[in-house]
């Protein structure tokens, strides 16, 4: 959308593969709205600071960079829940089962896939 606005973006990624967790048909969408847009994605790049010039960009081998930028948007990788509740309640009942974001992160696909399978064995 920012490309579309004629803002310049870059996306900074931090492993070695962009876009590693997306489902196939996902990415190829996304791919030809990156290079419609002109977008640069910089692969294994870690942010190390946020300063008034830009992001302090940090490599792979130690090495630092500058990459300027008047806007910085963040989207941190999401994590599976912290909760540990099924641990609580394993030995008190009879059956218990820990899917989704529970379990670890999955896309929602996954996820719904994962349910039905789960919820087809009981």
């Amino acid at each position: 959308m920012l490309a579309k606005m004629e803002k310049k973006v870059t996306v900074i990624e931090e492993s070695d593969h962009f876009g590693r967790d997306m489902e196939a048909h996902t990415m190829v969408g996304l791919m030809a709205e990156v290079k419609e847009g002109n977008v640069e994605i910089l692969t294994s790049k870690k942010i190390g600071e946020i300063t008034d010039g830009g992001v302090a960009l940090i490599d792979g081998t130690g090495n630092k960079s500058l990459h300027e930028a008047d806007t910085v948007m963040v989207a941190l990788e999401l994590a599976p829940s912290e909760s540990h509740l099924a641990e609580e309640l394993r030995g008190n009942v009879k059956e218990i089962y820990t899917i989704g974001d529970a379990k670890s992160f999955r896309r929602m696909m996954k996820a719904i896939s994962e349910g039905y399978v789960t919820a087809y064995h009981l």
